[in-house]
């Protein structure tokens, strides 16, 4: 990985495009997770150029310093990959601190999100509850499993926030039962401590970001 601690993508000036990428529970910003391997992909693809922003932000980091930092370079687009726990909690804490300055997520990527509960933290290993797309994110993806705990939720959206594509990986019984909306891929191995690194996951993700550039 060609960043070290909390890894941040050089800013410059005239910034057409922000991504942040942020792993899930226990991940920190080590190398090697899913959540890195994407990063990875993006900065070979985007360092040189010079409009191109790319952060990497545990989920536990505060969205206030990531927001700051966001409104120095004001890209004209913004996206966000979350995995787990980094779109329970970083992905709605990073768009709650965009809103004083003014800036929008335009696309995120939800893998296997899981929302996070304060006092009633088992909650996140059940089937429990749906994911909340926090407000004015304009178009949102998923990938996620369900096969094993934690699963990955079901999306609840507020209007005006487009769904595109959701991928749901599981078993045959599993999709049937639990499987909810979206194109399901028969997988009785995949659960959710290997969906961030599955490569059709990672593939799809990075070829969204592509076309979200171009």
């Amino acid at each position: 990985m060609p960043l070290a601690g909390l890894a941040t993508r050089k800013a410059r000036m005239a910034v057409e495009f922000a991504t942040v990428v942020i792993p899930g529970y226990r991940q920190g910003i080590l190398p090697g997770t899913g959540p890195a391997l994407i990063y990875d992909d993006l900065y070979r693809t985007y360092d040189s150029r010079s409009q191109a922003m790319l952060l990497f932000r545990s989920w536990r980091a505060q969205g206030t310093d990531t927001a700051r930092l966001l409104n120095a370079n004001r890209p004209k687009k913004l996206s966000v990959v979350g995995y787990s726990y980094g779109c329970g909690w970083g992905v709605p804490q990073l768009a709650k601190a965009l809103v004083p300055f003014a800036l929008k997520i335009d696309m995120a990527i939800l893998i296997d999100p899981v929302p996070r509960f304060h006092l009633l933290k088992p909650i996140s290993l059940t089937r429990l509850a749906r994911y909340r797309v926090p407000r004015d994110i304009r178009v949102v993806h998923t990938f996620r499993q369900a096969n094993a705990s934690p699963f990955g939720r079901q999306l609840a959206i507020h209007a005006g926030t487009r769904v595109g594509i959701q991928e749901v990986f599981g078993s045959a019984a599993n999709l049937k039962k639990h499987g909810g909306p979206g194109h399901h891929v028969v997988d009785d191995d995949i659960d959710h401590a290997a969906i961030d690194n599955d490569y059709r996951v990672r593939t799809f993700v990075t070829k969204l970001i592509y076309e979200w550039t171009n």
